[in-house]
């Protein structure tokens, strides 16, 4: 499954890397796509990004204090939610709380935090979202357990 995450700014940057990094090494059926990784020099970006935009299934926000107004943001967020009846969106909260989002579209999808407890709702989610590829809870729970300690060190 192709998995979008959009970004805004170094922090959310960084640990939207780290976490297209992390995700495949707990479920292996994850293609993460970060714009910074995965579009060529050269390339015409707004075509590449457009395209993702179209086929993605998940997409997960990274979202800082410092970009929860980011207009760039808030379109990908907007041309993914729009596809709600295949997709799913869910704002990753890095340094900020739930009631600290001003009202928007990011306020109107269930935001987890990026503490352990949430980034496995998000992970859980992300499973589900597998269908018949989905890992066994169990499994699943051994993995995230296992390489949960290399993207917390990543977030703080």
């Amino acid at each position: 499954m192709r998995l979008f995450l959009s970004w805004s700014g170094d922090l959310s940057h960084r640990v939207a890397k780290a976490f297209a990094e992390w995700i495949p090494d707990v479920i292996n059926a994850i293609e993460p796509w970060l714009s910074s990784a995965h579009i060529e020099a050269g390339s015409a970006w707004n075509s590449e990004l457009q395209n993702q935009l179209r086929c993605c299934e998940f997409g997960v926000f990274f979202v800082t204090a410092s970009n929860d107004q980011s207009p760039w943001l808030q379109f990908e967020f907007g041309a993914l939610a729009s596809r709600l009846e295949n997709t799913c969106v869910c704002p990753y909260l890095v340094d900020i709380r739930s009631a600290q989002l001003p009202a928007g579209p990011l306020t109107q999808f269930q935001a987890t935090q990026a503490d352990k407890a949430g980034t496995w709702s998000l992970v859980s989610a992300l499973n589900r979202k597998l269908g018949d590829s989905a890992l066994r809870e169990d499994r699943l729970q051994r993995m995230f357990d296992r390489l949960w300690p290399d993207l917390c060190a990543e977030i703080t």
